[in-house]
């Protein structure tokens, strides 16, 4: 059940991303990430930090941790991923890439929990999408 929410709840964000490109203008991409100075990118960032806990606080109790915790590596501050986030986007093919997305990325390498491998291929999926 706890796996469904958070498929759901990325599936969401996941969506607006793909979306053809005149309808995701609105989204932030490595391109005008670059451009932000640091105070900015650290108040876009913990704004996706609070808007996905406002949105795990939406659902009923029992999956409300489990859901902050797929979203969020502990341990980790707002700075941290916006360091993590400059480097990302430091690489030219990654600056289609939206930042909502790319935060979900940078989650997943701070974890740990993935391989090498799975998060390049992540990557790779993610340069697709943003390409289309």
């Amino acid at each position: 059940m706890v796996k469904i929410w958070c498929a759901l709840l990325f599936g969401t964000l996941c969506a607006f991303a793909q979306a053809p490109k005149s309808e995701n203008v609105l989204m932030i991409a490595g391109r005008m990430w670059e451009t932000m100075p640091e105070t900015t990118k650290l108040a876009y960032v913990h704004g996706i930090k609070d808007g996905l806990t406002i949105a795990a606080l939406s659902l009923p109790a029992e999956l409300r941790e489990a859901v902050i915790d797929y979203t969020q590596a502990k341990g980790f501050n707002t700075g941290d991923y916006v360091k993590e986030l400059d480097q990302l986007f430091a690489h030219r093919e990654n600056l289609n890439i939206v930042v909502p997305l790319a935060y979900h990325y940078i989650t997943a390498k701070l974890k740990g929990t993935s391989t090498a491998q799975e998060l390049e291929q992540r990557l790779i999926e993610l340069r697709k999408a943003m390409a289309k």
